[in-house]
This record gives structure tokens, sequence and C-alpha cells, in this order.
């Protein structure tokens, strides 16, 4: 029995600890895309294209994009992306484009 105290007292610390370090990572990303969204939103109003941002999720965004606009519209939002925020030491932000007629296509 108390063993089995230990362990599940040393796997909360683990699991909390894994939880800490991933805190600022997640926090970050979460960040990042919601500042994405707004550039990109501005982009896409001041460049007049009729395509559409419309949904989040995790760290993807999706886009309902008339095909005459797409491949227009793709240095647009790689460029937003990748320049959202800054991140210290010059790391670098990568971000990719996938395409189809549906987001399973478009993976």
């Amino acid at each position: 029995m108390a063993a089995g105290y230990q362990l599940g007292k040393l796997y909360c610390s683990e699991f909390c600890g894994a939880q800490c370090d991933q805190f600022p990572i997640q926090g970050t990303a979460a960040d990042m895309i919601k500042l994405a969204m707004i550039k990109l939103f501005e982009e896409l109003e001041k460049r007049k294209f009729r395509s559409k941002m419309i949904l989040q999720v995790h760290d993807e965004l999706v886009f309902d994009a008339l095909k005459e606009e797409a491949e227009a519209i793709k240095p647009v939002i790689i460029d937003c992306m990748q320049k959202a925020m800054p991140l210290p030491h010059d790391v670098p932000v990568i971000a990719e484009i996938g395409g189809g007629e549906n987001w399973l296509e478009a993976h």
C-alpha cells in the first residue's frame, strides 16, 4: 500500500512537472495563432480578398479560399503566420500550407 502511494505521488510530481514545462510553449503557441489571425484578417481585408478565414483548430487555420485566389493568398498566409510573433534567440517560426476540397484533403 505504501509503495503504491509513493508511486502515485511520484507520478503526480512528474505529471505536474511536465505540465509546467509545456505551459509556456502552449501559451506562446496560443498567443501566436491569435496574433496571426488578427494580421491575416487585416491583410485579407486590405488586399480585398474574397476568401475567408473560417476556423481555428489548435495550431491550424482553415480558410474557405476561392480557387482563383488560392495561389495568391498562400504567401500572405505564410508571411502573417511566420511573422505573428518573433521568438527570442532568432528561433525560426515555420508555417506550412495544405490545400484541398476539404480539411482532410488539405492534410
